[in-house]
């Protein structure tokens, strides 16, 4: 959990510039949804501003990329062509790199293979198995959260995260601080710098061959106690980076003013309350329509689990962003004005603490995902009325 909020900084970054201004964002994306396979070389785009790819089958990055962009598939990512800046790729099946890459952020349900070599931090966060290539060499850090990592190429840098199963073939020319229960070298396995190792399992021992090791033995109640308090302030943390880089990318004045419009409690409540239903009516029609028109209900489907996902990972930002406005604006007249960084910090630690109660936790987290909701859907309403009052305003003006 703590590896997969570090990862998704960025991630949620540049969704939450997506779905803090709809029109803004559709002005400096380029994004495109794909129902069957996507293969970058036959899009036509020049792919020189920001993008978004969804597809409902797998993507295959067969021409070079140098520009930041989100890949989510819902089958496999392959990669045989350069990736040169940020890229997130996003799957559900096996995430294959077989190319050069600089900062991968890579997000999948299956397994993760690279084969390319890899120019600085790579974040890879999935529920299958992390495999290093003979071929693979990882100049920077590898930060990773995953069942099993299996080193058999070269990291120039270090290894940090969490596997269950580490099982090192290759070179680690930095040091390794990992969470494991179980860890097999080969003969031909070289760790250059100090291993440190936190584990619940009291059998855990390193090879002679691989050099110094450290042992950090601890109780599994010790260890799920320090996992959740790491994982509430990084939670935290992060939250806090989102929105201070908000606080650049949108003036202060226009977060203010967006927050005065949302003062109305029970009609942000009313439209995350629709916006909910339509997401789970898209959902099912979608299913439905799977036996009907494939194509379509796919599209369906995917768009109502895409949202869903994205409101999942945004509900804290989205919702602490505007309580921090909305005290700044009760108090800016008083004679202590509040500081936006303590604000910010006392909130959005706040919601990772109550959203951690058991049973009252999940009715929060449900609220504020509700919330969060209302709050997107009330901007975004609100921008298509004041188009067409410019719309009738021109009209008139023009009579």
């Amino acid at each position: 959990m703590t590896i997969n909020k570090i990862g998704m900084i960025l991630t949620i970054l540049m969704v939450s510039i997506l779905t803090l201004n709809a029109t803004f964002a559709a002005e400096i994306f380029d994004n495109k949804s794909i129902t069957g396979v996507y293969k970058v070389s036959e899009d036509e785009s020049s792919f020189d501003i920001p993008f978004f790819r969804i597809s409902g089958d797998r993507i295959e990055i067969d021409k070079p990329i140098s520009q930041v962009g989100f890949f989510m598939s819902n089958s496999s990512i392959e990669v045989t062509e350069p990736l040169e800046g940020v890229q997130i790729l996003y799957g559900n099946d096996t995430v294959r790199i077989n190319s050069s890459a600089q900062y991968p952020i890579i997000f999948t349900t299956g397994n993760v293979v690279i084969n390319g070599e890899i120019e600085n931090t790579t974040f890879v966060y999935c529920n299958g198995t992390i495999t290093l290539g003979e071929d693979a060499n990882i100049k920077g850090n590898l930060i990773c959260y995953a069942p099993k990592l299996e080193v058999n190429g070269q990291i120039d840098g270090n290894i940090l995260g969490n596997a269950t199963i580490l099982d090192i073939n290759g070179t680690v020319k930095g040091k390794l601080r990992m969470q494991v229960q179980e860890l097999n070298c080969s003969e031909n396995a070289i760790v250059e710098n100090e291993m440190q190792l936190t584990t619940t399992n009291v059998q855990l021992t390193v090879p002679e061959n691989v050099g110094n090791a450290t042992i950090d033995v601890i109780s599994g109640d010790d260890f799920q106690i320090g996992q959740y308090i790491l994982g509430i302030l990084l939670a935290t943390i992060s939250n806090v980076v989102i929105f201070l880089l908000l606080l650049i990318v949108f003036k202060k004045e226009k977060l203010a003013k967006v927050a005065e419009n949302l003062t109305n409690g029970r009609k942000v409540l009313k439209n995350g309350i629709s916006a909910f239903v339509g997401i789970l009516i898209a959902l099912c029609f979608g299913i439905v329509l799977l036996a009907l028109i494939t194509n379509l209900g796919v599209a369906l489907i995917v768009f109502a689990v895409a949202v869903m996902i994205i409101f999942t990972l945004l509900k804290n930002v989205i919702f602490g962003v505007f309580v921090v406005e909305l005290v700044n604006n009760r108090y800016s007249e008083g004679k202590i004005k509040p500081n936006n960084i303590l604000t910010a910090i006392v909130v959005f630690l706040m919601l990772e603490l109550l959203q951690t109660i058991p049973y009252v936790g999940e009715v929060i987290k449900f609220i504020v995902y509700i919330v969060s909701l209302g709050i997107i859907y009330s901007l975004i309403k609100k921008d298509k009325v004041e188009e067409v009052n410019d719309d009738k305003q021109e009209v008139i003006e023009a009579k």
